[in-house]
């Protein structure tokens, strides 16, 4: 497990700055607050964290090159710089699952907005129990760890936000206009590009902690993603090589602002109306797959819990979670 700390926070930050320039060791004690020898250990530790750094007699170090691993917990915190969530980051080359170690750590009153990330997978999950394909240096697979002041029966929301925040981020960072497919799925297409998992522990009143997990498919082999068209990639579809790190901080900053605002009181009511707005399942005919029996209608509005309306015959179903298909494009 790789995690950053304070100096080597800030030692990487000056030396981000100084804009390939030569950052005196001096001057970034000065402005940490440490010593010269503590400035000295962090760019060594930075060092082995696969940062190229050059000492330069009489002028301090360079930064020449940053870590080839675009999940580095010190790029990532540095990155979340101004940002209450994101701190800390956790690294792992490989998990069975990102969920696991972040729900013990929750348990263990881990702060709100602690990540843990990794390269890959083992048995990493889905909805529903499904299995989420998580190759190693193909996906952007992270969780992390909410405590949303709301009741209990309004955690749905919150993962609605998780959703609206990674659909939010794509369009930004590259322009990409996907479907939101209720409750958190996100398309390309009709393929798969992103899921979400929502953990919760609680008691009557009182939300103790949520943790969400995000499997987004950044730079899966396109021959990978393509062999199956229900799957899609960000490399597939920009054509080029895209930085997880720099999805990660924005889908973190999006949704600790859209968790805020779902913790005022008109919170709930406005995340619904804007996650409206994007949901491609409203206003399609769908079918509703359960356990006991497959419904078939028409998927028209959210109530104020996130649950989906749908109208079947002669009557409306509430579902709060389901699998949905979509039978009929509309948009």
């Amino acid at each position: 497990m790789i995690r950053s700390n304070g100096t080597k926070r800030v030692v990487l930050g000056e030396l981000m700055l100084a804009g390939g320039h030569p950052a005196a060791g001096e001057l970034i004690g000065e402005k940490s607050g440490v010593s010269r020898q503590s400035v000295w250990k962090a760019v060594e530790a930075l060092r082995d964290d696969g940062y190229r750094i050059r000492s330069i007699p009489h002028k301090g170090y360079l930064l020449e090159e940053l870590s080839p691993n675009d999940l580095d917990p010190t790029m990532l915190e540095n990155m979340l710089c101004g940002c209450p969530w994101g701190h800390p980051v956790l690294y792992w080359p490989s998990l069975a699952s990102t969920q696991e170690p972040l729900k013990e750590m929750a348990r263990q009153n881990a702060p709100e907005g602690a990540v843990v990330t990794a390269d890959e997978q083992t048995r990493g999950r889905g909805r529903l129990g499904r299995y989420w394909e998580s190759p190693p240096g193909g996906g952007l697979y992270f969780s992390l760890l909410m405590r949303p002041r709301i009741s209990p029966g309004n955690i749905q929301l919150a993962s609605l936000a998780a959703a609206l925040a990674v659909w939010e981020s794509i369009l930004e960072l590259f322009n990409i206009s996907c479907d939101l497919k209720w409750p958190n799925d996100i398309l390309f297409g009709e393929a798969k590009l992103c899921g979400i998992l929502t953990e919760t522990a609680s008691e009557p009143g009182k939300v103790h902690y949520a943790v969400t997990g995000i499997g987004l498919n950044a730079n899966v082999d396109p021959h990978i993603a393509g062999a199956d068209a229900r799957t899609a990639s960000l490399i597939a579809i920009t054509g080029k090589p895209v930085h997880r790190g720099k999805i990660l901080s924005a889908i973190v900053k999006k949704l600790h602002h859209l968790v805020s605002v779902l913790e005022t009181p008109e919170g709930g009511r406005k995340l619904i109306e804007e996650y409206a707005k994007r949901c491609a399942t409203l206003g399609q005919e769908v079918r509703v797959v359960q356990e006991t029996e497959d419904i078939l209608g028409k998927a028209v509005s959210l109530d104020e819990r996130g649950a989906l309306v749908v109208e079947s015959g002669d009557c409306r179903r509430v579902f709060a979670a389901a699998d949905i298909v979509h039978l009929r494009q509309n948009r």
